[in-house]
């Protein structure tokens, strides 16, 4: 239920970061601004799966996964 709120958050966030700084960036600048904008939700994708990979190295040993033997109970 969370998730899907959250995304519904962000789904609107993504067009409305884009128009307020496009209206409110001075002329002269507006281009640099918008080319920001979309470069920041790039690099911001880019961490996020570098942050997910890292975690998921970290806890590889306790969820009891191998990738030959899928899940193995501990007994």
């Amino acid at each position: 239920m969370w998730r899907f709120i959250m995304g519904v958050g962000i789904g609107g966030d993504y067009p409305l970061s884009a128009t307020i700084t496009s209206e409110y960036a001075a002329t002269r600048i507006r281009g640099r601004m918008m080319t920001a904008v979309f470069a920041a939700q790039g690099w911001g994708q880019f961490s996020a799966a570098i942050v997910a990979l890292v975690v998921v190295s970290a806890f590889k040993k306790q969820s009891g996964y191998s990738a030959q033997n899928g899940f193995q109970t501990q007994d």
